[in-house]
């Protein structure tokens, strides 16, 4: 009868420590699927971030050359009335 208690318990405790074991496997997956998906989150916006940083670069070259134009024009006008002052 006492070797009987002993396996009833034995048996238990094997069960108990099973259904434990089952439930840390779940947060373990559940742990790895939410990392997963914060890792894809940050690839994604790393990917929208250089995107945009590619058309920050491309804005500041288009406003580079403009403004290399308006000084050339300015330059040339500020050219031409210097010698319309000095004609006078």
């Amino acid at each position: 009868m006492a070797g009987s208690h002993k396996v009833d318990f034995v048996t238990k405790e094997r069960d108990g420590l099973s259904r434990a074991v089952a439930d840390l496997e779940g947060c373990v997956a559940k742990q790895r699927d939410e990392h997963a998906r914060a890792v894809a989150d940050l690839e994604r916006t790393i990917s929208k971030l250089k995107e945009e940083k590619g058309d920050v670069t491309s804005q500041r070259n288009d406003l580079r050359e403009e403004l290399i134009m308006v000084l050339e024009s300015v330059s040339d006008v500020s050219a031409g009335a210097e010698r319309e002052y000095r004609y006078d």
